[in-house]
């Protein structure tokens, strides 16, 4: 029977960053962003203070990399529903609920992140980056639902991308300085859907029975 493969310098440097990250966020939410300190995070990693830095410039390093997340994960939300064959509105929605998803998944993570923007201008300037990226994603979508005729002749496909991600940023604000939340992804989805019925959105599903709807005296085309 072959000895087992040990792992190589890299498996082994990715196992201590990933260590130091669980760690960081487990004490996010046990003591808030500024009450944890770089000390602390490396003592539940179980390494030296030094060895954070080895893997993370700063504190701050940790939030962003907790946003890249984030974002990364909305991103892969909807290139799947584009892969699946949704059209562009399905795949603002899919964007959109990604983000309220990730940052609904624990309300004190969520309020860690809003104290390191807030407090970190670093922070503040790569959260700032990821979400202008998001931004750029849905208003492609938005200009291709304009396009396909799935908006309304006057709508704004500017509009339209600003207000859906201002939704999202809305809501995860109320669900972390809120005591007593509604899931964020409840209070989200309403908001989305209120957003795009204004904006005359029609799903593709939605445009595909219209058509077929059987006109008076005459048969379904």
């Amino acid at each position: 029977m072959n000895d087992p493969v040990p792992p190589s310098r890299q498996q082994r440097a990715q196992e201590t960053r990933d260590r130091l990250f669980l760690a960081a966020c487990e004490l996010f939410v046990d003591n808030g962003y500024v009450g944890t300190t770089v000390d602390s995070i490396a003592s539940r990693a179980g390494v030296a203070k030094g060895t954070f830095f080895v893997h993370f410039k700063t504190k701050d390093a940790v939030a962003t990399q907790l946003i890249e997340n984030q974002t990364a994960a909305a991103r892969r939300a909807r290139e799947r529903a584009l892969a699946a064959g949704a059209g562009p509105i399905e795949a603002m929605v899919a964007t959109v609920l990604a983000l309220g998803k990730q940052a609904g998944a624990s309300r004190m993570l969520s309020r860690a992140v809003l104290a390191a923007t807030l407090e970190s201008g670093e922070v503040a300037g790569d959260s700032s980056k990821l979400f202008t990226g998001i931004y750029e994603l849905i208003l492609a979508d938005a200009r291709e639902a304009k396009r396909l005729e799935l908006l309304s002749r006057t709508s704004d496909p500017e509009q339209v991308a600003w207000s859906l991600l201002a939704s999202y940023l809305g809501a995860a604000l109320y669900f972390a300085t809120n005591p007593n939340p509604i899931p964020l992804v409840e209070r989200l989805a309403p908001l989305v859907d209120a957003n795009l019925a204004a904006a005359g959105a029609t799903r593709r599903s939605e445009g595909k029975s219209r058509r077929r709807r059987p006109q008076r005296g005459g048969r379904a085309r």
